[in-house]
């Protein structure tokens, strides 16, 4: 073996050595820019209350919202498209068993934790203990934040905050009895 062949190994090595440290280092640059950063996260901001008495949650009630103009507008097709989101736990078709929450079949105007074969938390009991029932007022305020509304229920839903979402998942629910009721 003479100089050369000697010289073009070694230089071949090198040249190879050379190249994967530099694209070690590229992609290190690329993919794990050196950026400094004095605060981690995102601040979110968050109104103050001021008046500490105030309800934290506001619930409507009948003399503020007129029914029957919303559920003239209240649409069956967004309501099964909200309705989605709830199948999750629930199942709506009358004789389909319960998922992680009770099947809604004849859930409007039914009483609350009604249903014999779920298991209800205790307080979703203690509030059909009280003959509540779950006509369209308590579902509206219960479907806009289940657990301020029944503190301490098993449903970990975040809740519907828009109204018209709400209105249109009542009226798919309404429609999914042995006898629907009537609109307001």
């Amino acid at each position: 073996m003479n100089n050369y062949e000697f010289d073009k190994i070694a230089l071949s090595i090198a040249l190879a050595v050379f190249a994967i440290v530099f694209c070690v280092n590229i992609g290190d640059l690329i993919y794990y820019p050196e950026i400094s950063v004095e605060k981690r996260g995102y601040k979110i901001e968050v109104p103050e209350n001021h008046n500490d008495n105030a309800k934290q949650e506001e619930v409507i009630d009948e003399e503020t919202l007129d029914l029957k103009l919303l559920f003239d507008k209240a649409d069956y097709k967004k309501g099964e498209s909200i309705f989605k989101k709830c199948s999750i736990c629930h199942t709506i078709n009358k004789g389909e068993k319960n998922k992680i929450g009770p099947n809604l079949w004849n859930v409007v105007n039914s009483k609350v934790a009604s249903k014999n074969e779920f298991a209800y938390s205790t307080a979703m009991q203690n509030k059909g203990s009280t003959a509540d029932i779950w006509n369209i007022q308590e579902l509206i305020n219960y479907l806009k934040s289940p657990k301020k509304y029944v503190p301490g229920t098993k449903m970990a839903f975040a809740g519907i905050k828009k109204l018209d979402d709400r209105i249109d998942l009542i009226e798919f629910l309404r429609t999914h009895a042995d006898k629907p009721i009537n609109k307001p």
